[in-house]
């Protein structure tokens, strides 16, 4: 990653990279975004890096937020769009969201974007955090009240506005690399795990089966420089 960024110098005021060597990484990375690298921003968003948040409605973030996460707003909670692999065996140097472009529908778990000045000290993570103050809300402007190990999900799953397309599996050969060789944001690496290769829970949103290249074509729309790969 670092190799990556020194070589990008277009990204160098936009992208910090901050190492934390622990294992696993997620819930140390929020919570310090949030307490510390981010704490006098408006909003921060909580999500990783294969997953891209798909505005249907807005041009940009700002105008997205102001709408629908008021000041009585905490936390917004958006849905996945689950993207299989198209079957693509082996990896391909092409940007990801135009390599695969089938999905396999939105479901019903979500990330959120907050308010940090609203967080509890206790964030108590699980796709979305607790709160000292403000309510938790979806894109419908419905109020989200789900407790215990619910609150990573909304089953409403409005999806006219916003979602996040989650791209867990790319090709079968990144899905392994990923998932035996390399660890995930929420472990280390699992080889010594039976079936290190799979995740069960999610094998029915592998392929994608429905053409889907929204996040693509707004990628093209937000950033021209990537029309260069069609």
């Amino acid at each position: 990653m670092w190799t990556w960024l020194q070589h990008r110098e277009d990204l160098q005021q936009y992208v910090v990279l901050i190492p934390i060597p622990i294992q696993p990484v997620q819930l140390v990375a929020y919570d310090q975004c949030i307490k510390s690298d981010a704490k006098n921003n408006t909003f921060v968003g909580l999500f990783d890096v294969d997953e891209f948040l798909v505005l249907k409605k807005h041009d940009n973030i700002v105008d997205f937020m102001n709408e629908y996460c008021n000041v009585d707003c905490g936390q917004l909670k958006i849905n996945w769009n689950m993207m299989g692999n198209g079957n693509e065996t082996h990896y391909k140097p092409l940007p990801v969201l135009k390599r695969f472009v089938h999905s396999s529908g939105v479901i019903g778990v979500v990330k959120v974007i907050v308010r940090p000045d609203y967080a509890a000290d206790e964030l108590n993570w699980l796709h979305s955090i607790r709160l000292k103050k403000g309510k938790t809300v979806d894109t419908s402007g419905e109020t989200v009240e789900n407790s215990g190990w619910r609150r990573q999900f909304n089953y409403r799953a409005p999806d006219d506005a916003a979602l996040f397309y989650h791209y867990k599996f790319k090709s079968m050969e990144e899905y392994e690399i990923k998932n035996c060789i390399r660890g995930d944001a929420m472990d280390a690496r699992r080889a010594q795990r039976p079936n290190c290769g799979k995740d069960f829970s999610f094998d029915w949103a592998m392929n994608g089966t429905k053409l889907d290249n929204t996040a693509w074509m707004q990628l093209k729309r937000m950033v021209s420089k990537y029309t260069i790969f069609d």
